[in-house]
C-alpha cells in the first residue's frame, strides 16, 4: 500500500480565498473602486455591482488596425 498523500502547505502571506458577495452589494466592494470613484459611477446611475456588470460602453474605438493617410476614406471616422 502506498502512503496517502499530504497536502502541501499554501504559500506563505497568501490570503484565503474571499466569500462571494452578493450582486446587489455597493461597487466599492469591488477592488479598486474607492468612494471617488463610487461618486463618479453613482451620477452614471451605477450603484451595485449588478449595475456595473450591465454597464456597457456607448461605442468603441477599435486602434488595433492602423491605416496610413492614403487608406483614409473622407467622412468616415478612422481611429
Amino acid at each position: 500500500l502506498t502512503p496517502p498523500r499530504h497536502r502541501p502547505s499554501p504559500a506563505p502571506g497568501r490570503k484565503p480565498p474571499v466569500p462571494p458577495q452578493s450582486l446587489d452589494a455597493p461597487v466599492t466592494i469591488v477592488k479598486g473602486i474607492s468612494s471617488s470613484w463610487a461618486v463618479r459611477f453613482h451620477r452614471l446611475g451605477v450603484n451595485t455591482v449588478r449595475d456595473l456588470l450591465y454597464f456597457f460602453p456607448r461605442r468603441h474605438l477599435d486602434y488595433s488596425r492602423k491605416r496610413s493617410i492614403s487608406e483614409l476614406t473622407p467622412d468616415e471616422e478612422q481611429t
